[in-house]
C-alpha cells in the first residue's frame, strides 16, 4: 500500500502531530514507525507501528514526531543522508504571518502564532499556545514550549527547550543547548550550554 508519510515516534507527542496531520487532510496514508523494537506489531491510535531499523527501503516523506531535541536531530539526519523529505506539520488552528519562515521538519501546533519576519529553522516544536513576535530567530531543533512567549526580536539558539509559559523579553540573545525552565522571564542574554529558572532568571548550577 502507498504512504504519503512515515512518522517517527509513538509516543505522547505523536498523538498531538497526528491529529494535526488528520485535520489538514493532506496525507491520506500514515505509517508509523519507532526505534523500540519491543513496538513492533503494536497498536498506537488506528496504526499497526514498524520498528524503524533501515531507512534505505522506507517512504520518501517523513516526520519526526518525537519531544526529544537529541532524538529529533539524530534521526531526522541519517534520513536526510539518504535523500528523504523532512516534512513541516503546521495545524490549520495556528497563526503565521505570512512573512514568517518555517524550514523543514517543524511543527506548529494548534493555536501558536508566529509573527512577521519570523524565522524557524529547522526540526523545531511550537507548542500549544507558544508565540514567536515579530523578527524572532528559533534554532534547528530547538522546542517552545505551551504558552511560552518570545517577544520581538529574540534570538534562540539550536537544541534549546523554552519550557511552558516561560517569557523571553525584546531582543534577547539564548544560545545553543539552553533550558529555559517553566514560567521563567528571562531579562538578559543566556549563554550557550546554561539551565535558567525564575522570576528574573536565574542560572541553575
Amino acid at each position: 500500500m502507498h504512504t504519503d508519510i512515515l512518522i517517527v515516534g509513538s509516543g505522547g507527542h505523536a498523538k498531538v502531530v497526528i491529529e494535526a496531520l488528520s485535520m489538514k487532510n493532506v496525507f491520506t496514508n500514515i505509517r508509523i514507525v519507532d526505534e523500540r523494537e519491543d513496538k513492533k506489531g503494536s497498536f498506537f491510535n488506528q496504526y499497526s507501528v514498524d520498528f524503524l531499523k533501515s531507512w534505505d527501503i522506507l517512504e520518501t516523506s517523513f516526520h519526526v514526531a518525537i519531544g526529544s531535541n537529541e532524538a529529533r536531530s539524530r534521526i531526522s539526519k541519517d534520513a536526510i543522508i539518504l535523500g528523504k523529505n523532512y516534512q513541516s506539520i503546521i495545524h490549520p488552528e495556528s497563526t503565521i504571518s505570512p512573512s514568517a519562515i518555517i524550514l523543514d521538519g517543524c511543527f506548529v501546533a494548534a493555536n501558536t502564532v508566529i509573527s512577521s519576519d519570523a524565522l524557524i529553522n529547522k526540526g523545531c516544536i511550537l507548542n500549544h499556545f507558544a508565540s514567536v513576535d515579530h523578527d524572532c530567530v528559533i534554532g534547528e531543533y530547538s522546542h517552545i514550549a505551551p504558552h511560552a512567549t518570545l517577544l520581538g526580536g529574540v534570538k534562540v539558539g539550536s537544541h534549546c527547550l523554552i519550557g511552558a509559559g516561560a517569557v523571553i523579553l525584546p531582543k534577547i540573545s539564548v544560545g545553543n543547548y539552553v533550558v529555559v525552565g517553566a514560567g521563567a522571564i528571562v531579562t538578559r542574554d543566556i549563554p550557550d550550554n546554561m539551565t535558567y529558572f525564575g522570576n528574573p532568571a536565574r542560572e541553575v548550577k
